[in-house]
C-alpha cells in the first residue's frame, strides 16, 4: 500500500489518490450530483416564462423561448399554474435526489473511517514486537482515533467540493448562454480577487501538517504522563507536569483556532466582492439590452454562483488541513507492514522439545546480544533462566516465543526449524506471565477469560485455587470486581496470582514465567513455588523461568546461567550451588 507523501499537497494529487482509493463511491456521488444540479437548473430555467406570463407578454427572443415549445410538444399548454406547478415538482424531486446523496456521503465517510481503523487496527497486530517498542503509544493511538478520523473527513470534504463544483458549472453555464458577455464581465472581476487569496490554501497545508504532529505529541504526552502518575504525585512533580502539558495544549489551541480561522477565512471576502459583481453585472446589463426577465435568471445564477465557489474554496482549505490525516494513516500503515510477523506455516500438534543451536541475535548491526548460543529442553522440564541484569535473559526467551527471528544458527521445534512451523500454531501452546503485569479495565472474570472460551466455573475455580488467588472471593463484588485502570485497584501480587490464573486457564503446553513472582511476598512466593512443583510433577507442562530471586529456581531442572548472550553454565541446583568455584555460585548465590 502506497501514498504519495513526499508530493506537495495539490487538488490534482488528491483526486487522485482519493479517486484510486474509492473509484465506484465518487462515480456514485458525481451522477446524484450532477441529477440534483440539472433539476435545479432546469427549474431555474422555468423562472423566465413564468414572469413573461405575470407581465402578460410573449417570450419573443428570449434565451429560454424553448421550454414554451417543450411544454407544447407534449401538448400541454404553459399557464403560469402549469409552469409554478412544474417548479415546485422539479424542486421536491430535486430535494429527494439531496437527500439520498448527502445520506450516500454520511454513509460512506462512515465506512471509510470505519475500515480506515480496522485496517490500522489488524495491521499492527500484525507487526512484530520491535514495531510496538521502537514506536510511541501517543502516535500509534492518535493515528487510530484522531488521524483515521481526519482522513475519512477528505472524503467528505472531496464528495463536496465535487457537489459545489457541478453548482458551478450549472451556473456558469447558465450564465454563459444569456450572455458571454456579463459573464466575462463577472468571471474577470471574481477571479481577479480571488486569485491573491490562494495563499490561504498553503497555509492550511502548513497547519494541517503541524496538526498532525501535535495531536501525536499530546496524546503520547498524556499517556506517558498518566502511566507514571504515581512517581510523579511521590516525587512533587505535578506542577512541573502540569506545566509541560499545559504548553502542548497551548500549542494545540493555536494550531486549533488557525484552523478554524483559515477554514472560513475565504467567506469573509465573499460578500464584498458578490456585491461589487452584481452592481457591475447591473450597470452592464443595460447597455448590453440583455431582457430583464434573462436578467433576473442571470443574475439568480451569478447569486448562487458565488456563494457556490466560495464553499468550494473554504472546502477545499479543510481539505488541505484534513488531507495529512490520510498522509499519517497511510504512513502507519506502511510502517507496521515492513516489520508484518510472518504468515502461514506448519500447524504443531503438540510441543515435544526445542533445540537451539549456535544461535546469533542482535538488534542493531555490529552489537550481539546473544552469540554462539545452545540449549535443548525437553517436554515435562522445568528450565530456569539465572543471571545478572541485561545478560539477554528476555532476550532469548523473546526469541523462544518467535518474537524475532534468530541471526544465525538453528532454532528448532520438534526436529522442525520455527520457520516452518506457523507463529500462530507455536504460540497457540504458550502461556506467558510477564514481570510488569497489566491487566484490563475490566472485570476479574474477563481478565482471567480474556481470549477464552467455553471454560466452565469449576475450571476456574480450580486455577484460582492453583495459584493461591481466593483474595478474589473476599473483594465486594468478588470475580466481578473492577480492578481498575491496568489493575491499579489491586495489588502487585494479586496482579501477578490472576495473569498466572489467565495464563493456566488457557491449559497450555509451555508456560513462561518471566520474573513473574517478584511483587509476591514471601509466603505467597513459598505457595507459588509449591503450585509450580505440582505442575512439574505432572511432567505434561513445560515451565521456562527467568528469575532473580533464586529461591523458586531450586526445583528446577535445569538452571541455565545466561551471561554475555551465552549459556555460561548449567546443571541441577545442586551440582551449581555445591560447586564453589562456579560463577552461579560466586555472582549469584552470594549477592542475592
Amino acid at each position: 500500500m502506497s501514498f504519495p507523501s513526499s508530493q506537495r499537497l495539490s487538488m490534482w494529487n488528491i483526486l487522485k489518490d482519493l479517486l484510486r482509493m474509492k473509484p465506484l463511491y465518487f462515480l456514485r456521488v458525481s451522477l446524484l450530483f450532477f441529477l440534483e444540479n440539472f433539476l435545479e437548473g432546469f427549474g431555474l430555467a422555468l423562472i423566465v416564462p413564468v414572469f413573461y406570463q405575470i407581465l402578460g407578454e410573449g417570450q419573443g427572443n428570449s434565451s429560454f423561448a424553448w421550454l414554451e415549445k417543450i411544454f407544447l410538444y407534449f401538448g400541454v399548454q404553459p399557464s403560469i399554474e402549469v409552469l409554478l406547478l412544474s417548479m415546485i415538482g422539479l424542486f421536491i424531486f430535486r430535494g429527494a435526489v439531496m437527500y439520498g446523496s448527502k445520506r450516500n456521503i454520511s454513509n460512506s465517510s462512515g465506512l471509510v473511517l470505519k475500515e480506515l481503523q480496522q485496517k490500522l487496527v489488524s495491521s499492527y497486530l500484525k507487526g512484530n514486537l520491535g514495531f510496538f517498542q521502537s514506536s510511541r503509544q501517543g502516535v500509534l493511538i492518535s493515528s487510530v482515533v484522531t488521524e483515521a478520523n481526519r482522513a475519512s473527513l477528505s472524503f467528505l470534504y472531496l464528495s463536496q467540493w465535487i457537489s459545489f463544483g457541478f453548482s458551478v458549472l450549472l451556473y456558469v453555464s447558465i450564465a454563459l448562454y444569456i450572455s458571454p458577455t456579463l459573464t466575462a464581465l463577472a468571471l474577470g472581476i471574481g477571479l481577479a480577487f480571488f486569485y491573491p487569496l490562494r495563499r490561504i490554501t498553503t497555509e492550511c497545508e502548513r497547519v494541517g501538517s503541524q496538526a498532525t504532529a501535535l495531536n501525536a505529541e499530546l496524546q503520547g504526552d498524556l499517556s506517558e504522563s498518566f502511566s507514571m502518575i504515581k512517581f510523579i504525585k511521590a516525587a512533587g512533580y505535578e506542577g512541573f507536569l502540569q506545566s509541560r502539558l499545559f504548553q502542548k495544549i497551548g500549542e494545540f489551541q493555536t494550531n486549533w483556532s488557525q484552523t478554524y480561522f483559515l477554514s472560513g477565512a475565504i467567506q469573509i471576502f465573499s460578500n464584498p466582492i458578490g456585491v461589487l459583481i452584481l452592481c457591475a453585472v447591473l450597470y452592464a446589463g443595460q447597455f448590453l439590452g440583455v431582457a430583464s426577465p434573462d436578467l433576473i435568471v442571470f443574475l439568480v445564477a451569478f447569486q448562487r454562483l458565488l456563494p457556490s465557489y466560495t464553499s468550494m474554496q473554504g472546502i477545499k482549505n479543510n481539505l488541505f488541513v484534513s488531507y495529512p490525516g490520510l498522509g499519517q494513516v497511510f504512513h502507519m500503515l506502511n510502517e507496521s507492514e515492513k516489520v508484518k510477523e510472518r504468515q502461514g506455516g506448519e500447524s504443531l500438534s503438540e510441543f515435544k522439545n526445542l533445540e537451539m543451536s549456535q544461535v546469533e541475535f542482535e538488534y542493531v548491526p555490529g552489537k550481539k546480544v546473544l552469540s554462539n548460543l545452545n540449549l535443548k529442553i525437553e517436554k515435562g522440564e522445568m528450565v530456569a533462566f539465572v543471571g545478572l541484569s541485561g545478560q539477554g535473559k528476555t532476550t532469548l526467551v523473546d526469541l523462544l516465543i518467535g518474537f524475532y527471528s534468530i541471526g544465525r544458527g538453528l532454532y528448532k521445534i520438534n526436529g522442525k526449524s520455527l520457520s516452518e512451523i506457523s507463529l500462530d500454531s507455536w504460540r497457540s501452546k504458550i502461556s506467558y506471565v510477564t514481570q510488569d503485569t497489566l491487566l484490563f479495565h475490566d472485570t476479574i472474570r474477563n481478565n482471567i477469560l480474556f481470549g477464552q472460551e467455553g471454560v466452565s466455573e469449576q475450571e476456574m475455580k480450580q486455577a484460582i485455587e492453583l495459584c493461591h488467588a481466593e483474595f478474589v472471593y473476599d473483594l465486594e463484588n468478588g470475580l466481578d470486581t473492577m480492578v481498575g485502570d491496568r489493575g491499579s485497584k489491586l495489588s502487585g501480587g494479586q496482579r501477578q496470582r490472576i495473569a498466572l490464573v489467565r495464563a493456566l486457564i488457557r491449559k497450555p503446553e509451555i508456560l513462561i514465567l518471566d520474573e513473574a513472582t517478584s511483587s509476591l511476598d514471601s509466603e505467597s512466593e513459598l505457595l507459588i513455588k509449591n503450585t509450580l512443583e505440582r505442575l512439574k510433577s505432572q511432567r505434561e507442562l513445560t515451565i521456562l523461568l527467568i528469575a532473580h530471586r533464586l529461591e523458586t529456581v531450586k526445583v528446577a531442572d535445569q538452571i541455565l546461567v545466561v551471561h554475555q548472550g551465552n549459556i555460561f553454565e548449567k546443571g541441577s541446583w545442586q551440582e551449581l550451588a555445591e560447586n564453589k568455584e562456579t560463577f552461579f555460585n560466586q555472582k549469584l548465590i552470594l549477592n542475592h
